[in-house]
């Protein structure tokens, strides 16, 4: 923003473009191949270095809590799962719904099959 003195205020004006797989503007369902064998805490690695760099992901499925950072007594209950292989806790082409932070309002929907 620019004061132009006694003419008024300058501002730049550009267009805000939207990217389909936002995750927090759109509904759009991620889909994710991983080995059977990926432990829920390397899914939760991936979800935090990769493109949705999430801080401290939670993770429910739609049958089970698999992981839940908060409250405390949650965590508690659902840190075993964390060293588990995903085909232990999920079935193939099952939706995930990652909720964190990062998404303040909003989750991310995420199908997960095992190559």
């Amino acid at each position: 923003m620019m004061y132009m003195g006694s003419e008024g205020i300058h501002s730049h004006t550009f267009v805000y473009e939207q990217k389909s797989t936002c995750p927090v503007c759109t509904t759009h369902v991620h889909r994710m191949a991983l080995s059977p064998s990926t432990t829920l805490n390397a899914l939760l690695q991936q979800l935090c270095e990769g493109e949705f760099r999430l801080k401290s992901p939670s993770v429910t499925s739609s049958s089970k809590t698999l992981y839940m950072r908060k409250p405390a007594a949650l965590e508690k209950a659902t840190k075993g799962n964390l060293d588990k292989p995903l085909n232990e806790l999920i079935n193939s082409g099952e939706e995930l719904t990652i909720t964190d932070p990062v998404f303040h309002d909003t989750s991310l929907q995420l199908v997960v099959t095992f190559e």
